[in-house]
Parts: C-alpha cells; sequence; structure tokens
C-alpha cells in the first residue's frame, strides 16, 4: 500500500519497471501474489489472466480460442501508473488517467547525487516490511 493504493510493481520483459493496481478485474484476487510470465506479462495466481505494463489484459487462459477477444474488453484492464526509475528508486505518480501517462517524462523526481555514490550505507535499507495490525 502506498499513499492509500494497493499497488504492485514489476519488471517486464522489456526491462521497464511497471505499476499497477494489485487487484485482478476477474475476482479482485491481489495480483502481487501472482508471477512474471515468460513473456513479461503480470500473471494473476487466481484464474491465470496476464496483464501487459499498461494494465491491458493479454490473455484468459479460460477462453476459448476461436471465440471473441474477451480479453480486449475494457473490463478486463487494470489500472496502470507512470512509473521511472531515479536514482535506483522506483517512483510512480498515483494517477492512472491518460493525461498522466507522460508526466514523469515531463517532470522527473529530484535527482540526489548523494545517493549515486558508492557507498550503500549512504542509503540502503535491509529488511524493511510493513505488517498489518489489529
Amino acid at each position: 500500500m502506498v499513499m492509500g493504493l494497493s499497488v504492485v510493481a514489476w519488471l517486464d520483459g522489456g526491462g521497464e519497471w511497471r505499476v499497477v493496481d494489485d487487484a485482478c478485474p476477474h475476482r479482485l484476487a491481489p495480483l502481487s501474489e501472482g508471477r512474471v510470465d515468460g513473456k513479461g506479462r503480470l500473471q494473476c495466481a487466481y484464474h491465470g489472466w496476464c496483464f501487459d505494463g499498461h494494465g491491458s489484459c493479454q490473455f484468459i487462459p479460460q477462453a476459448p480460442a476461436l471465440g471473441p477477444p474477451v480479453h480486449k474488453n475494457s473490463k478486463a484492464c487494470v489500472a496502470s501508473y507512470p512509473s521511472v526509475v531515479q536514482n535506483n528508486i522506483l517512483w510512480f505518480y498515483p494517477r492512472s488517467e491518460p493525461e498522466y501517462c507522460d508526466v514523469l517524462k515531463r517532470k522527473r523526481p529530484p535527482y540526489v547525487p548523494e545517493i549515486d555514490d558508492d557507498d550503500p550505507s549512504h542509503f540502503m535499507v535491509y529488511g524493511v516490511r510493513d505488517l498489518l495490525y489489529g
């Protein structure tokens, strides 16, 4: 959860970091419990739906091969967020509307030269995990 959004990030087949909502549009299963398939798509663990980095459904295993392209339906998509890596940190913009798709190209996150030095003790944090209590 980041800024109230449940998101999942992964490195796609083209070597780009992608960020999408952490809920499959089919049954709202967490996509973070899935896997990245051989084509770099995020695959839902529940029924195997596969999503590209833009949130478009690319494959539904249960859909008949010769039937209508149900994976092209807009209801089969998941919201995706613009993302960029700066100083080895993955940044994303928390708006999924089309007018924000290139916002991180127009205005990049701040560059911090101190983070780029070779001493990892200046910026590395190991073993952090947020756990829900209550």
